[in-house]
């Protein structure tokens, strides 16, 4: 969720990198990096980074998948979209629900 404490724009990240980056250790929570008012980048704890992946990794199913190209060819049904015109905007906030 993008509050105030853990939105930076790109100025301030240049200006007060130290300050940035301890805020984000201290909050445990991604930092959201602006410019021109657009989101551009986010910050994230090496902490934060390693379990994102640790579950990515353990949720793939490597057996079905061994390689990529694998995966490329035939991609799991849940990632695929399968009508024209769906809203991504709509999905995400029906299943965020």
């Amino acid at each position: 969720m993008l509050t105030q404490e853990n939105t930076f724009t790109i100025s301030d990240l240049r200006k007060n990198t130290l300050k940035v980056l301890a805020k984000m250790y201290k909050s445990d929570e991604p930092i959201t990096i602006f410019s021109n008012s657009k989101p551009v980048a986010v910050l994230m704890s090496i902490v934060m980074y390693t379990e994102l992946q640790q579950d990515a990794d353990s949720t793939f199913d490597s057996e079905k998948y061994s390689n990529a190209w694998d995966f490329l060819i035939n991609p799991p049904k849940e990632i695929l979209i399968t009508k024209k015109g769906l809203n991504a905007v709509d999905i995400i906030r029906k299943d965020r629900d």
